[in-house]
């Protein structure tokens, strides 16, 4: 249970801290787009993301950084296999959302976009785990049981939950950027911003109610 919980809190994490990259236009795919605007920062920033593209996120934004997937192996030198496939499996369904832009506003060196962003509801397939793992475990509490036992019931019910979820999650959000000579620069987010828990599908807010 420790080790799925550090796999998804370290993804969280991870994408709270803008740390991966590369992409589309509108609605995001695979092609970079001339950054003469605003809308068209944060087009690619998004992209970076869906893509991981170290080089256009830097590009882009004005935070850190860094390397999600070495990041996403957690502490251990020689993570689990099974650890390694669940973290391969949720950062490819962060990576999966949609964005359409919209509303671009220019006020001087400062401005904001809107985006409405389509991503799995990870944070309710969070939620649904913690609630059938729970009630599993609670099953099987006069059980003689070894730990490694109920790491394999986690990791299986993990995968459940993960496997159920949608691509319903849709919110709106606003993007502030600053514009540095002839530059715009996504600002950096902070780790509970709307913009994150979007792309996130809701996991922040959902880790945050389950009190972690």
């Amino acid at each position: 249970m420790k080790k799925i919980l550090s796999i998804i809190l370290v993804l969280a994490l991870c994408l709270s801290l803008a740390s991966c990259g590369g992409g589309s236009g509108n609605g995001g795919g695979g092609k970079t787009v001339k950054a003469d605007t605003p809308t068209d920062v944060v087009t690619n920033f998004f992209n970076s993301i869906k893509t991981e593209d170290a080089e256009l996120l830097e590009a882009s934004y004005a935070g850190e950084n860094m390397d999600l997937r070495e990041l996403s192996n957690m502490d251990s030198e020689d993570p689990d296999e099974l650890d390694k496939m669940m973290a391969d499996k949720l950062l490819s369904m962060i990576k999966d959302f949609d964005f359409k832009l919209s509303n671009e506003q220019i006020d001087g060196d400062k401005a904001t976009v809107d985006a409405e962003i389509t991503a799995y509801n990870i944070g309710e397939a969070i939620s649904n785990f913690m609630t059938n793992f729970l009630a599993k475990a609670m099953e099987m509490a006069t059980d003689d049981v070894s730990g490694e036992e109920i790491e394999k019931l986690s990791l299986e019910i993990l995968t459940e939950s993960l496997d159920a979820a949608e691509k319903n999650y849709t919110e709106t959000v606003t993007l502030e950027l600053t514009k540095s000579g002839d530059t715009w620069l996504v600002n950096e987010l902070e780790n509970d911003s709307d913009v994150i828990n979007a792309i996130l599908g809701n996991l922040m807010f959902a880790i945050s109610d389950l009190g972690f």
